[in-house]
């Protein structure tokens, strides 16, 4: 499979090919559990779509500051993609953010919380229900371990309302 992954980076013909080969890989190294290998390879994918992750502290938390804001305060029908393009961009970038949690938690907390954070907004530009619900249940995550119950409730909310207004299994599900 690593093969595979690497000659579809190589045949890449753009930014967006190689960011999706470099997710792949990725998650090649994360079923084999080997982390490190795999945020490298996030990280990169990241990169090529023009979202790399904050690296230095007061980065990730001015990061933390602004993803915040625009969670809580701007509705994801104004943060949704305008274009397929975009929206298959921010389709690939959730798929990598939403993996790189679990494992970097280890390494930094806060670069764990940003990159939470940063794939609930990167699921708000898909502008597909089941993403945003699943969006505002990850960042609830956040708040919650943030001592900050009130808000994870208020997103939960959210996620939960957007499910029951589709009937949709898949969104109410991301809250169990």
């Amino acid at each position: 499979a690593l093969r595979c992954y690497e000659n579809a980076y190589e045949a890449a013909e753009d930014d967006f090919g190689r960011a999706k080969a470099r997710t792949g890989t990725g998650s090649v190294y994360n079923q084999l559990a080997r982390f490190d290998d795999a945020i490298k390879h996030y990280d990169e994918a990241l990169r090529l779509l023009g979202a790399p992750r904050a690296k230095t502290a007061i980065g990730k938390l001015l990061s933390l500051a602004a993803k915040t804001a625009r969670v809580l305060f701007v509705p994801p029908r104004w943060q949704r993609a305008g274009s397929e393009g975009e929206r298959g961009r921010a389709v690939l970038r959730h798929e990598a953010l939403v993996r790189m949690p679990y494992f970097l938690v280890e390494k930094d907390v806060a670069a764990t919380f940003d990159a939470i954070l940063a794939g609930s907004l990167a699921a708000f530009r898909t502008g597909g229900p089941t993403r945003v619900a699943h969006g505002y249940a990850q960042a609830a995550e956040v708040y919650s371990a943030f001592g900050l119950g009130w808000v994870g409730n208020l997103l939960l909310r959210r996620s939960a309302r957007i499910g029951a207004e589709r009937n949709d299994p898949d969104a109410l599900g991301t809250l169990l």
